[in-house]
């Protein structure tokens, strides 16, 4: 069988988009915005779009020959050709729109599209989108064209699948999967960023280190569970501040907060609130108290220098933390109220290092 010159072209152009997709330099986004520039080149199409499911509706993506507010429009999935071609696993063709009853005419009349070309976007089974190739004539594809756009979206199919799991595994890998926080490879990570901006930029930069006062106590007493949820309990109140970007689990019971553009005494409000505002729910009504102490310290551009000053600031708060008296609070520590009435004690305490006077 003779092969034409534009065959040729157009195999030639199939296997390097291919080897771009295999390359694995793209990211998901760009990956897909890639396939939808080059298929009108490819099969001659207007336009193309891709989808990823979002629950029984399918949600635009990326798009070509389309305006930019076209990409986050969404349509049921049982309502047009896209959803059908996931369904069956197989490369749709529909010749024209005003007459196929299996499209979704009031989205076409909008893209102003007669013939779609819809394939699935699935890999091992797992469905990941759609790619849909649409033409403002009728009868714009052949079976060629269904080949193309079939072989270009297995190779994309792969690729956001993989890619997917990548981004899972690099989530696992800087966060902690009890409290949801990033844990201590990412506070390393993220310690040297900041303080290298800081020192780039001559910005602020405060550290907290917080650890947690009888936290073992609770875990003797009450068991691991009770435990767990005070670590949870912890993090929510990070979150509920809008510091969950922040905020670290950098030991069992330590957790770590790295404030750009913040100084120590403005540091030192927003953990007091943090640690004010903690809901315990059903533990205080189990009795479960416990202390959070903490160390704050600023000025070092060097991320060891600086984690190393807020610890001696930690160091000593729990120092004051176990010289506290049983009534008032000692000087330099700041305890808490008690809560509701009668209730003597209050679930959380915390303790500091007393705030240093203004030099000058």
């Amino acid at each position: 069988m003779l092969v034409t010159n534009r065959e040729s072209r157009r195999l030639l152009e199939i296997i390097q988009v291919q080897g771009e997709i295999a390359a694995g330099d793209l990211n998901q986004d760009r990956a897909m915005q890639m396939i939808v520039d080059r298929i009108p080149e490819l099969i001659g199409a207007d336009g193309a779009l891709i989808a990823s499911p979002d629950g029984d509706r399918l949600v635009y993506r990326a798009g070509s020959g389309v305006g930019p507010e076209v990409i986050g429009w969404d349509y049921p999935r049982d309502a047009g050709l896209s959803g059908l071609a996931l369904d069956r696993r197989a490369v749709l063709i529909c010749d024209d729109t005003h007459a196929d009853r299996r499209v979704h005419t009031k989205l076409c009349r909008r893209l102003r599209a007669r013939s779609l070309l819809c394939a699935p976007l699935v890999h091992r089974d797992e469905e990941v989108g759609s790619l849909t190739a649409f033409a403002r004539s009728a009868a714009a594809f052949d079976d060629q064209d269904r080949e193309v756009i079939g072989l270009l979206g297995r190779s994309l199919a792969a690729h956001l699948h993989h890619a997917a799991g990548f981004a899972v595994a690099s989530h696992q890998s800087l966060h902690d999967h009890l409290t949801g926080l990033q844990n201590r490879r990412a506070y390393e990570l993220r310690l040297g960023q900041e303080t290298a901006r800081a020192a780039r930029d001559g910005s602020k930069l405060s550290l907290c280190l917080l650890d947690l006062d009888r936290f073992k106590a609770v875990n003797d007493r009450f068991g691991h569970v009770a435990g767990d949820e005070v670590l949870r309990a912890v993090a929510r109140g990070f979150d509920r501040r809008g510091r969950h970007r922040d905020t670290f689990r950098i030991g069992g019971d330590e957790f770590a907060a790295i404030l750009p553009d913040c100084d120590t005494e403005a540091a030192r409000v927003a953990i007091r609130r943090i640690v004010d505002d903690l809901d315990l729910g059903s533990l205080t009504g189990r009795g479960i108290t416990f202390g959070v102490s903490f160390g704050i310290a600023a000025g070092e551009t060097d991320p060891r220098a600086l984690h190393a000053a807020a610890d001696l600031e930690l160091t000593t708060a729990k120092h004051l933390r176990h010289l506290m008296p049983a009534g008032p609070a000692a000087e330099g520590l700041r305890a808490k109220p008690a809560g509701r009435a009668g209730e003597p004690n209050p679930p959380v305490r915390f303790a500091e290092p007393a705030a240093q006077p203004a030099s000058g």
